[in-house]
């Protein structure tokens, strides 16, 4: 049975078509060496949970999309905008976390047979609880697929 490797293996390959990833990791997202600066944009994947019915397994993946947040180092200090690249990283990492929510929906993703059947997808702001200086959003997102190795 490789349900999960195939399913990781894809959900890895979509997200690295976009050119506002750098990497994508696996696992247990505290062990990821944030400080690393080379890694970022970063894309990471975790298992949440998951259950089974009839013929569908649904697997609740967790997706954070991530960027550093530079500081300028001009003095200006704009009071919407601020003096770093925050809402340019949320706006990018909003762009890479929608992508891959509307490939599973009716794109590469779902034409590989991951889905998702939810009209909402809930994704939050991960801000200053990562350590660093960075940036970005996290979803859960329940993929279903067909277990394609069902006992006759």
């Amino acid at each position: 049975m490789t349900l999960i490797y195939d399913l990781l293996d894809k959900v890895k390959k979509e997200l690295e078509k976009s050119p506002l990833v750098n990497m994508v990791s696996f696992g247990y997202i505290p062990e990821v060496e944030l400080e690393k600066t080379t890694l970022f944009p970063l894309s990471h994947i975790s298992f949440s949970d998951g259950y089974s019915e009839r013929q569908v397994i649904t697997v609740n993946l967790s997706i954070y999309c991530l960027d550093i947040v530079d500081e300028s180092k001009s003095g200006s200090r704009d009071l919407f905008i601020g003096n770093d690249n925050l809402q340019d990283v949320l706006n990018e990492q909003f762009q890479v976390m929608t992508s891959i929510i509307d490939s599973l929906r009716r794109g590469s993703l779902q034409q590989n047979g991951l889905f998702i059947e939810e009209e909402v997808v809930d994704w939050e702001v991960v801000m200053d609880n990562m350590g660093a200086d960075i940036a970005g959003y996290s979803a859960t997102i329940p993929i279903k697929m067909y277990n394609q190795n069902l006992s006759c």
